[in-house]
């Protein structure tokens, strides 16, 4: 995802990718996305289960004395280094592209009336790194707090507030891709189709005007990246 957003306004020049560079690009992050944690996961089942390891080798240790890692070398290892070099990854992508559109703002505002389709295509894609920004601050916050904790100590009353927090991400997560008007309009009418109803230009209790054309405050593009974001606004 940060990287994602990175790519796009890194050599930013306000045209629109071809549908097969976006499969293309889709297919690489889904790669990524479930590639690595699928190594990682191979990686720590083999030094789990694996026989003849030698005994300098730090082994994940599950089962031994908890459900979890046996120590706290083999949490360090396993897990606290993985998501810190993700965390640090992030933050400084986020920085860049930051930086970056503050830049091609001030160039778009010289040039906004000869230019003004980039300056539009740039306002999408404004949206889609503040909807980005705000999804990897609640979820950014939460793991390095968890890096911060395992580094620190900390009492078990703290560890209950931290896991109970990266729980109610995903009804934060839900709420800003699914829960949304456009969202709720198309359930209204697939639920209208389903009973045999009369299509209805009102959402009914939804209390919501559907509309064909999103306004540009609610709509975001997801030209620029393999992930399909046109739903979410």
């Amino acid at each position: 995802m940060c990287f994602d957003i990175w790519r796009t306004f890194s050599g930013y020049r306000g045209g629109s990718s071809s549908k097969r560079r976006e499969r293309k690009r889709f297919a690489m992050y889904g790669a990524y996305a479930w590639g690595v944690p699928a190594l990682l996961t191979a990686v720590t089942i083999g030094m789990q289960f694996g026989t003849n390891i030698p005994d300098h080798i730090i082994t994940p240790g599950f089962g031994h004395r908890r459900c979890w890692f046996d120590n706290w070398l083999s949490e360090l290892v396993y897990f606290f280094i993985p998501v810190f070099v993700l965390v640090v990854c992030n933050v400084v992508l986020f920085s860049v592209t930051a930086n970056r559109i503050r830049s091609i703002r001030q160039e778009t505002a010289i040039l906004k009336g000869a230019e003004s389709s980039r300056s539009d295509k740039l306002k999408k894609d404004k949206q889609r790194y503040g909807l980005y920004l705000k999804l990897f601050v609640i979820m950014g916050v939460n793991w390095t707090v968890e890096v911060i904790s395992f580094a620190v100590g900390g009492s078990n009353w703290y560890w209950i507030v931290v896991d109970l927090s990266n729980i109610a991400l995903g009804i934060y997560i839900f709420f800003i891709f699914v829960w949304k008007n456009k969202v709720r309009s198309l359930i209204a009418k697939k639920w209208r189709s389903v009973r045999g109803l009369p299509a209805d230009s009102t959402l009914g209790t939804w209390g919501t005007r559907s509309s064909s054309a999103p306004t540009d405050d609610t709509r975001v593009s997801a030209d620029e990246s393999g992930m399909r974001l046109k739903e979410i606004h």
